[in-house]
């Protein structure tokens, strides 16, 4: 069995090593949801943090070379 942690917008930053304004930016295009019932602050599932980070690393605009 997989067990996820919840972490805060602060937490999952520093987790994925971005600025915790790139969290709220995913937060609100809608590529990362709070957990429902999280209350504030919100909270995320680790994984979702780490999904969204993967995708932003394979994106053309963020390529190296």
């Amino acid at each position: 069995m997989i067990y996820d942690v919840k972490v805060t917008a602060t937490e999952a930053a520093a987790q994925v090593g971005v600025d915790r304004d790139t969290i709220d930016t995913w937060k609100r295009r809608g590529y990362l949801k709070p957990i429902p019932g999280s209350g504030r602050p919100a909270k995320f599932w680790l994984s979702e943090v780490f999904r969204c980070e993967a995708a932003r690393r394979v994106h053309p605009k963020h390529r190296q070379g």
